[in-house]
């Protein structure tokens, strides 16, 4: 069996390698000149393409976003992209630059042809990698906004172009949007927690929570039983519903490959007054904390690391916790009796190949199919009514962070991928008042 391509995650971080010593004397600084460059630009409108440089854009706002292949946020902001193009043309340039790199970029000039089409994008676009280092770029979107001088005015996330702060950038009104490397902060959420020491019992432990800030370390685990070794457990960055769930479930996330997607839902039932310290957005991580748990007994059972920090989150937090059997809404992919022998797979080769653009499978199981659409939809719940082992052959032409690409493509395959409903273990959080 071949091996999966690499699947994008919720943002994908690549740590660029090299350096390019043509712009080696200049880094994108706010307020500072902008690092100078010259890109073979395709026009998204005539697809004629012209070599532009920074000073082609004189006079007019630059919003320069830097994407990868294998990033599938950057993917499912193209559209919004193209609608700002469109919206802010008068005063604005939106400007797509693709990493063109060999190792997980390959092809890429192709990839964004049948992107664009799916998606009907007239978005000016070009391809560099050189470029990437003189704009300091670490991670994947990557926004950078030039003003009409040719200076850094923003470095900030695609989340942040909203009609509200861009029309105060561009209006001199001050510029509203959270910038790369910087996280808002709760009024709400207290700086530390009280350390706590519980020598009670077989949980006995000791632990520690402090808010998570912008330049603390980052090391999210979200396996418990996986993450401990010597009764000591680390987690950093990480988001509260996820603590909820490594406290309840013994992981903070699990996908279709994992038996414990069959029993418990992906959502967190949130019952509470005040929800803003349960923030799902990773770009304003409020929210976000460092736990560490060290357990007096340096081997100790799955279940005493969850009661531990179950305890903890009970003292800390003003929640009550606990998981109920509910009604969870999902989609079931079902093969029709008619279709069965029709998909039938007529090799003895399993091969899974892919990217963002669509993916074609051959003698595989249908959970196959699924476990590829959930990486790319981690929050749905999918489950499959298909015959016992039946292997298929399909192909799916569609965008993959577009749902309802994926079902129509499905669809012509012979396949259906309908609303269902199942009874799973849900975790629900109530105020305890």
């Amino acid at each position: 069996m071949k091996k999966l391509p690499l699947l994008p995650s919720i943002l994908v971080l690549i740590l660029l390698m090299t350096a390019n010593p043509l712009f080696a004397q200049q880094k994108a600084i706010m307020g500072e000149p902008a690092p100078g460059f010259s890109l073979q630009v395709t026009s998204g409108k005539t697809l004629k393409t012209q070599t532009s440089t920074l000073s082609s854009y004189q006079g007019r706002w630059l919003i320069l976003e830097f994407w990868s292949k294998t990033c599938a946020n950057c993917i499912a902001g193209f559209p919004k992209l193209d609608t700002l193009a469109q919206k802010y043309s008068a005063v604005a340039d939106i400007l797509l630059i693709g990493k063109n790199d060999g190792k997980y970029n390959a092809g890429i000039e192709k990839f964004y042809q049948k992107i664009s089409r799916q998606q009907g994008l007239k978005l000016d676009h070009a391809f560099a990698d050189a470029l990437l280092d003189s704009y300091s770029v670490q991670g994947y979107p990557y926004v950078v906004i030039i003003d009409p001088n040719g200076r850094i005015a923003s470095i900030t996330y695609p989340q942040e172009l909203t009609p509200e702060n861009l029309y105060a950038l561009f209006s001199g009104k001050g510029n509203l949007m959270l910038q790369q490397g910087k996280f808002a902060t709760s009024t709400t959420s207290p700086d530390s927690f009280a350390k706590l020491i519980d020598s009670a019992g077989a949980s006995a432990h000791q632990s520690t929570l402090e808010s998570w800030k912008s330049g603390d370390e980052i090391a999210i685990r979200m396996d418990l039983e996986k993450n401990t070794k010597n009764g000591r457990f680390l987690t950093s960055g990480t988001q509260l519903f996820r603590l909820f769930k490594i406290a309840y479930f013994g992981k903070g996330s699990w996908n279709y490959a994992d038996p414990l997607y069959a029993k418990a839902a992906i959502q967190v039932a949130l019952e509470i007054r005040d929800s803003s310290q349960f923030s799902f957005d990773p770009f304003k991580p409020i929210g976000h904390y460092r736990y560490q748990l060290q357990m007096n007994e340096l081997d100790p059972s799955l279940e005493l690391l969850q009661k531990a920090i179950q305890d903890d989150l009970s003292k800390w937090f003003p929640y009550q916790v606990k998981i109920e059997r509910r009604e969870v809404n999902g989609y079931e992919l079902i093969v029709p009796a008619a279709k069965s022998m029709e998909l039938k797979s007529k090799s003895a080769d399993q091969q899974i190949k892919g990217d963002p653009s669509g993916y074609s499978f051959r003698a595989v199981r249908p959970a196959e199919v699924l476990r590829v659409i959930n990486s790319y939809h981690p929050n749905l719940q999918l489950w499959e009514h298909t015959p016992a082992g039946l292997l298929i052959d399909v192909s799916l032409d569609a965008t993959m962070i577009d749902f309802k690409m994926i079902k129509e493509a499905l669809q012509r395959e012979g396949l259906m991928l309908k609303p269902a409903t199942k009874c799973m273990d849900v975790l629900v959080i109530t105020d305890k008042n």
